[in-house]
Parts: structure tokens; C-alpha cells; sequence
């Protein structure tokens, strides 16, 4: 004689509670960025207020890390800069250049020359403001 199966129920009420209580926990939890970066910087400090970024797609966003370059957040070969800037130069209207405060000079100074060179638009140059004490 075969004993009776127990037969297996699940409750989908309390699956749907951790469901929805895991989902309000990373809601929560997660940091959201409104301008998307490629590059982690270290930018150095200098007076004035707080700077908004314009997310116009004619802007040129440029990111000069230790090791690094991203034009508008894609990464790039420091070889492939002056190929790149040929191509989208033509198109912008400003460029927004933040450098890593741990950025040799030269490497700097050799952005911006490519940027003049491509006639890339108005330079600005994004720093972080001084705390006020």
C-alpha cells in the first residue's frame, strides 16, 4: 500500500513581501549620480561657487586622469586623442575639462593644446570649490 504524498503548497504572499522589501532595500542603498563619469578625479580645489554641469549634447565633456583620458565618458588611448577631437570637435560648442589634481602639467597642457588645435569651442575648466569655514 502507497502512503499519501503530502502535498507541497507555497505561499506566494510573504515571497512577494521579501521580493518587494529587497527591491526598496537597493532603491534605497543605491547612490544616484546625475552627471555619469568615466573616470574617478581628484580635482583640485579653487575658489567660487559650486559649478552645474550643462548636459547639452553639443558639450564636449573631457576626463584626464593619472592614467586615463574619457571624452564624454567613453575611454580612450592617450594616442587616439587627436583622431577623436578631429571627429567631434566640429559638432561642439563648449568643452568641460576636468583634470585629476594628481595630473602632470604637461599631459594638461597637451589636452588643451589639441582642444585649441581642433578649434573644439569655449573652454571651461571644472574645479572643486573651497569649503567655506
Amino acid at each position: 500500500m502507497k502512503k499519501a504524498r503530502k502535498e507541497i503548497n507555497i505561499e506566494l504572499a510573504p515571497m512577494i513581501d521579501v521580493v518587494f522589501l529587497l527591491l526598496l532595500f537597493f532603491l534605497v542603498s543605491s547612490v544616484f549620480r546625475k552627471d555619469e563619469l568615466a573616470i574617478l578625479l581628484n580635482l583640485p580645489h579653487a575658489g567660487g561657487e559650486k559649478q552645474v554641469q550643462d548636459s547639452d549634447s553639443r558639450n564636449l565633456l573631457v576626463e584626464l586622469g593619472p592614467e586615463e583620458l574619457a571624452l564624454n565618458s567613453q575611454s580612450l588611448p592617450f594616442e587616439r586623442l587627436e583622431i577623436r577631437l578631429k571627429e567631434l570637435c566640429p559638432q561642439m560648442d563648449k568643452v568641460e575639462f576636468r583634470a585629476d589634481r594628481d595630473v602632470r602639467f604637461e599631459r594638461v597642457a597637451q589636452v588643451i593644446q589639441s582642444l585649441h588645435a581642433h578649434e573644439c569651442g569655449s573652454l571651461k575648466i571644472v574645479t572643486q570649490p573651497r569649503e567655506q569655514e
